[in-house]
């Protein structure tokens, strides 16, 4: 990834080929973070997912990319 500094006047841009084969990304990382903040403890969860397939394709679903469930004790 780069940043694209304002004022630039060209900028050349990589596409791919798609691909609904969830096997091209894995986790290469997964952190859970809590914090305290006004009496309550604040989580979060991040995840750095790594996608090596040769050739390189971009792992896309129209009906969306990642599930994510939040238990319902977990709710506010």
């Amino acid at each position: 990834m780069r940043f694209l500094p304002p004022g630039r006047p060209q900028v050349d841009v990589e596409v791919f080929d798609v691909t609904k084969d969830s096997k091209v990304i894995f986790p290469a990382s997964h952190v859970i973070i809590f914090q305290p903040h006004d009496g309550k403890l604040i989580g979060a969860e991040e995840y750095n997912i790594k996608n090596d397939s040769k050739p390189p394709v971009a792992y896309f679903r129209t009906e969306g990319n990642f599930e994510f469930a939040i238990p319902d004790k977990g709710r506010a």
